[in-house]
């Protein structure tokens, strides 16, 4: 008799959870498999070099034309395993004004051997794919469909506060 669902990959219920979680936050389901089901990878703590605030600029296009060092801001506040939560706010370029805190969830994935980190994340609205070193910077390509009306691509370049250089 073949086995079928996650007792046939030796997974146990917990594991099951996380990979519902990172196929929903767009990791292909055989690498997130991988992962999971190897007791060798330890995903305590994997995120936790993520934690606290970030700043930046970001340059790209929107519905209105190009944006040239936008400011950014993105406080993550909570991780665990590969996963984070942050609150993301922008400069308003006319007012100079914060924008309200906007919820985005971001989630990590290996870059072979450099240290380095594939960043995949969301918010209401958009997509963000970047990458990431411990002590490093930290680049997000931020794409935003909304037909027309507040499309964007940006690519924001964010360094953690505190962090020289």
């Amino acid at each position: 008799m073949i086995q079928s669902g996650p007792e046939a990959y030796g997974f146990d219920i917990s594991s099951v959870d996380r990979l519902d979680w990172h196929v929903r936050a767009g990791y292909s389901p055989m690498a997130v498999a991988a992962s999971i089901g190897d007791a060798s990878v330890d995903v305590r703590g994997a995120a936790d070099f993520l934690k606290g605030k970030w700043v930046g600029k970001g340059s790209g296009y929107r519905s209105e034309g190009y944006k040239l060092n936008g400011d950014y801001k993105f406080v993550i506040t909570k991780v665990r395993g590969f996963s984070a939560k942050a609150t993301k706010q922008y400069r308003d370029v006319d007012s100079g004004a914060w924008s309200d805190p906007e919820r985005a969830y971001f989630t990590l994935s290996p870059q072979g051997e450099s240290g380095a980190w594939q960043l995949y994340g969301a918010e209401g609205d958009g997509l963000y794919l970047g990458t990431v070193a411990p002590g490093g910077d930290m680049i997000l390509n931020y794409l935003e469909a909304g037909s027309g009306v507040d499309d964007a691509a940006l690519r924001i370049a964010l360094k953690k506060r505190g962090q020289r250089g």
